[in-house]
C-alpha cells in the first residue's frame, strides 16, 4: 500500500489468491471458526462491551500550547513498521496489537456483540478482537500474516527500497520550532518519489537535511499531463491538516480525517483513501525537530474502495486478475473477510462490517521538498477487449 510496485502488489494478490485456494480446498484457519455473514460471531455467548475510559488514543490539544514561532521542519519515513515486528525491531506475531489507535471507542473481544456484523468467510476470534489498549488494525491481525507466510522478508525488503531511496512519505510542519505544546500548526503530507540528481540517476539518501526529494504530482494541488508544476505557494498538497498541533512533544494531525493517496503502480494510478485518519508522531527536542520516532497513521479502508483500487492494477500483475475473474473474485472475498468496522469508524450491529482498520508505525528524518515529478501517464490496459 504505502511501497507500490509490482513485485509487492504481486506479493500481496499472491498472498490473497493462496488463501483462497486453501479455504476453497476446505481447509480453516487456526484461532476460531469463521462467522458467516450476517453472524455476529461472538461464539459461547455474548456481551455489550461498553464504551472505554483507557482506549489508546492520540494525546488531546495541549491547554497552553500556542501557535507557530519557528521556521518549520519537513520530515520523511526512513523505517516504516507494518506490524510484525516491535519497535525495537524484534519479530513477533503481536506486534499489530500496539500499532494504530483506537478508533471505535469499545475494547472488542469475541463475545462482544455491539460489533458490525462479519463477513462471509471471517474469523471470529481474529477480527473481532482488538490490540492493546482496544487498538483497532484488522490489516495487523488479518492481512499481514497472510503476506509475512508467503514473503517472510515483506518489512525487511521494504525498508530496503525506503533506505536506497525509492519511495518515502514525507510531512510539512509550518511553524514549529523548539516548542513542546503547539496548536493550530498547518502540516501537509507528500508522496516522496526516487531520490535523484539533476540528470535522473537513483541517488541514495544521506538522512542528513540535504536530500532533496522529488514529490508524484498526483498528490499535488496542480498536477500536469506535460511540464513539471512547481513546488511553490500556488502548488501544494492535497493532504492538509490545517489544524495539527503538538502536545508534550508528540504531533498530532488533529481532527479526523480522509487522507486520499494515489501513487503510481507501473504506469497506473492506484487510489486509496484512509477514512478517519489519524497520525502522530514523537518529535526530538531540536528547534526545529529534525527527527520523529514512534509515528503511527491508524484508520479504515473502505473494504470496496480497497478492492476496487487493487483491481483497478491486479491485470498489470496478471490478466487473471481482470474483472470477472474466478482468481481476483476468490481474493476479493478474502479482503472482505478482514472487515471488522464500519466505513466511518462506528459499530452497528444491525450492520454487515465494511471497513478494515489499519495501524502503521514509522520515524522520520528530516529532508527538503525536490521537484514535483510529471504526471505519470497511463500505460495500456491488459484487461482491454483488445488485448
Amino acid at each position: 500500500m504505502l511501497y507500490t510496485n509490482r513485485k509487492v502488489l504481486a506479493g500481496i494478490l499472491g498472498a490473497f489468491g493462496a488463501l483462497a485456494l486453501a479455504v476453497g480446498c476446505g481447509s480453516s484457519s487456526s484461532g476460531g471458526s469463521g462467522g458467516g455473514a450476517g453472524s455476529g460471531g461472538s461464539g459461547g455467548g455474548g456481551e455489550v462491551t461498553p464504551p472505554c475510559t483507557d482506549c489508546t488514543v492520540p494525546p488531546s490539544a495541549p491547554a497552553n500550547g500556542v501557535a507557530g514561532d519557528g521556521s518549520g521542519t519537513i520530515l520523511a519515513v526512513d523505517k516504516l513498521y507494518l506490524g510484525d515486528t516491535t519497535w525495537d525491531g524484534t519479530q513477533s506475531l503481536d506486534a499489530w496489537k500496539d500499532f494504530g489507535y483506537d478508533l471505535d471507542g469499545i475494547k472488542s473481544t469475541l463475545k462482544t456483540t455491539n460489533h458490525c456484523k462479519l463477513q462471509e468467510g471471517a474469523n471470529a476470534a481474529n477480527v473481532k478482537t482488538d490490540g492493546n489498549g482496544g487498538i483497532d488494525n484488522s490489516f495487523g491481525a488479518n492481512i499481514l500474516p497472510i503476506i509475512i507466510n508467503l514473503a517472510a522478508d515483506a518489512s525487511t525488503k521494504i525498508n530496503e527500497n525506503i533506505a536506497s531511496g525509492a519511495f518515502t512519505i514525507i510531512l510539512k510542519i509550518d511553524g514549529i520550532g523548539g516548542g513542546t505544546n503547539y496548536i493550530d500548526l498547518p502540516a501537509s503530507l507528500y508522496a516522496g518519489a526516487q531520490l535523484s540528481d539533476a540528470d535522473g540517476n537513483p541517488l541514495t539518501p544521506k538522512w542528513d537535511g540535504t536530500d532533496k526529494w522529488p514529490v508524484y504530482c498526483e498528490l499535488m494541488a496542480q498536477c500536469l499531463d506535460t511540464g513539471t508544476p512547481q513546488m511553490d505557494a500556488g502548488n501544494t498538497s492535497k493532504v492538509q491538516f490545517a489544524k495539527s498541533y503538538v502536545a508534550g512533544g508528540t504531533w498530532v494531525s488533529g481532527s479526523k480525517g480522509n487522507v486520499n493517496l494515489s501513487l503510481s503502480v507501473q504506469g497506473y494510478s492506484l487510489s486509496l483513501t484512509i477514512h478517519e485518519a489519524q497520525l502522530t508522531a514523537q518529535l526530538d527536542a531540536g528547534n526545529p525537530p529534525t527527527s520523529a520516532t514512534h509515528g503511527i497513521i491508524a484508520g479504515i479502508l473502505d473494504t470496496e474502495e480497497l478492492i476496487n483500487s487493487l483491481q483497478s492494477v491486479a491485470g498489470n500483475i496478471s490478466t487473471s486478475f481482470c474483472a470477472g475473474s474466478s482468481t481476483f473474485d476468490s481474493i476479493a472475498q478474502q479482503i472482505r473477510a478482514a472487515s471488522d468496522i464500519m466505513n466511518d469508524g462506528t459499530q452497528d450491529s444491525t450492520k454487515t462490517c465494511n471497513g478494515i482498520s489499519i495501524g502503521l508505525g514509522f520515524d522520520m528524518k528530516a529532508v527538503q521538498l525536490g521537484k514535483v515529478n510529471d504526471k505519470t501517464p497511463p500505460g495500456p490496459d491488459p484487461c482491454a477487449a483488445d488485448h
